[in-house]
């Protein structure tokens, strides 16, 4: 004898997937994250993402140089204090280009893109 379901059937609904309830479940998630921030700041971000590409490198490259100039004197006052040597002179500049370096390309990801 086989069971038959007391829950009501509703023919209206279309069957969803579990892939289907997750994804729906991680847009829900992003978008209740999204309405956290507040809006000039998601409409400033918005608006920086429609700017065009070179623009948009354009504004990367000038933050990676500022944030570099920014950490320089750190870099330089540690290297000063614990590990100078006549030897050594070039290890703050490539330090910095590093940081530089990799300012850029976090920048670039998150706001230039990779298509």
């Amino acid at each position: 004898m086989s069971r038959r379901s007391t829950r009501p059937r509703n023919q209206n609904v279309p069957h969803v997937s579990r892939k289907q309830a997750q994804e729906a479940a991680q847009a829900a998630a992003l978008t209740g994250t999204a309405s956290r921030v507040p809006r000039f700041i998601r409409e400033f971000g918005y608006g920086v993402l429609r700017l065009p590409r070179a623009l948009r490198m354009l504004i990367v490259g000038i933050f990676a140089l500022l944030f570099t100039e920014m950490v320089r004197p750190t870099i330089d006052g540690l290297y000063l204090r614990f590990m100078f040597t006549h030897e050594t002179r070039m290890l703050p500049a490539l330090v910095l280009a590093a940081v530089g370096l990799g300012f850029y390309v976090l920048g670039w990801y998150l706001v230039v893109g990779l298509s």
